[in-house]
């Protein structure tokens, strides 16, 4: 039994060890490849939008996301470093954030107010995404 144990350990060294050398290779930092080999699942991320003095800030949080819909208490709770590629209707063109916390406010270049805001352009990020009633409003738009 114990050589299994070792088996599983080294495997799981292998898979780490190459997804590091294949984060290398595409300047993503190893913090990233750690927090999606060293921790099961995957988020869900919340967003809503604001707008003042011109700029559009998304409020984004991220929760593991559990299909059956069970509660994560908050010790359970984990969080991940995210690559995040933001579009919107006023900047098309996705620019990427980093998203390393339970919760962030990030200004949105180029956007302007009722813009529709895509926060996983390309669905690069392997996460979902939970739209507030008025970022998805203003998304459906765009996909019509």
């Amino acid at each position: 039994m114990q050589h299994l144990h070792l088996l599983a350990w080294s495997v799981f060294a292998r898979v780490h060890r190459l997804f590091c050398l294949h984060a290398d290779a595409l300047a993503i930092s190893s913090g990233i490849a750690r927090s999606w080999t060293e921790q099961m699942g995957y988020p869900v991320i919340q967003a809503s939008s604001s707008a003042a003095a011109g700029k559009v800030t998304l409020s984004v949080s991220q929760a593991w996301f559990m299909g059956d819909g069970s509660l994560v208490t908050p010790e359970e709770q984990k969080t991940w470093q995210l690559p995040l590629l933001i579009s919107s209707k006023s900047n098309p063109e996705p620019k990427l954030y980093t998203f390393d916390s339970s919760s962030a406010e990030i200004v949105v270049e180029g956007a302007q107010a009722g813009d529709w805001i895509n926060v996983n352009a390309g669905h690069v990020t392997p996460a979902r995404v939970e739209y507030s009633p008025e970022l998805l409003e203003a998304l459906k738009t765009a996909v019509r």
